[in-house]
């Protein structure tokens, strides 16, 4: 267990605070509602994205909604640039990488019959591979100056970097599925179909020793599943078991065979 996965890198201090230190490998999970209890699903190489986060602010003149033509309307421009960052995924982007651009927050306006002076945006870029993100993010600036520009607006923006992608090494995932195998009345393996574009900060453990994470299925039994993050989540408890008896055996398949064979050489992405 850590501190910080969904905001603040803990991962990245866990590393500076010496938590790898004389580490060879490591595991790591996540529950998963989507899957039943007993499942546990994984996959080679990319699992999930890129994760950055942008804040842009449009400024203008505001005034009286009855009187539009004396003002700059960040509003109808914020809205206008909602709509044109749709298209750096429809049009912007090699439409097999899986990628996502969305807007979380809106805030403008404080009145029904006030032109607002101000209105910002916050959003996310979800991206598997390295240039499908820089195209993203070369996007969002010019799609947002662009707009600035035709509004007769100012801009600020801030593009923050968020967790690179989680890149699980084939050697031990394919030492978790034999683990899974030889225990079949304990899990089941669920290969990973494709990439999900959620972050995980587990990926800062990969980028310096090997390693595999999975998502280990925790649908309840005898209720609808709740998705992550929602105000309604819940899970089966039994995973709790599942996770622990998964990691000790795979601690213990990975002492038996160390050290793990050569990885092979790894295709640069595409």
């Amino acid at each position: 267990f850590q501190p910080a996965e969904e905001g603040g890198g803990g991962a990245a201090q866990m590393i500076a605070a010496g938590a790898l230190q004389g580490g060879d490998c490591i595991l790591g999970g996540h529950l998963d509602p989507h899957h039943a209890c007993g499942e546990v699903v994984a996959a080679p190489g990319i699992i999930c994205a890129h994760t950055d986060e942008f804040h842009i602010e449009l400024r203008g003149r505001g005034g009286h909604a009855a009187r539009p033509h004396e003002t700059s309307d960040p509003i109808v421009a914020a809205a206008s640039l909602v709509m044109h960052l749709q298209s750096l995924t429809s049009r912007g982007v090699n439409p097999s990488w899986p990628c996502v651009v969305s807007v979380g927050e809106i805030h403008g306006g404080s009145a029904p019959n006030v032109i607002a002076a101000r209105t910002t945006l916050h959003g996310t870029v979800r991206a598997t591979q390295p240039d499908t993100r820089d195209r993203l993010l070369a996007g969002i600036r010019r799609l947002a100056a662009a707009t600035a520009e035709l509004f007769c607006l100012d801009l600020d923006l801030k593009i923050d970097e968020g967790y690179p992608p989680v890149i699980n090494d084939a050697r031990v995932v394919d030492l978790v599925r034999r683990v899974i195998g030889s225990h079949p009345h304990d899990y089941q393996w669920k290969p990973l179909d494709y990439p999900s574009l959620g972050g995980e900060d587990f990926s800062f453990y990969l980028k310096e020793i090997p390693g595999c994470f999975v998502r280990i299925g925790a649908r309840p039994e005898h209720a609808p599943p709740a998705l992550a993050h929602s105000p309604t989540f819940d899970f089966n408890e039994k995973a709790l078991v599942v996770g622990a008896t998964l990691y000790a055996r795979t601690v213990l398949a990975l002492l038996a065979a160390w050290p793990l064979p050569a990885s092979p050489a790894k295709e640069a992405p595409q």
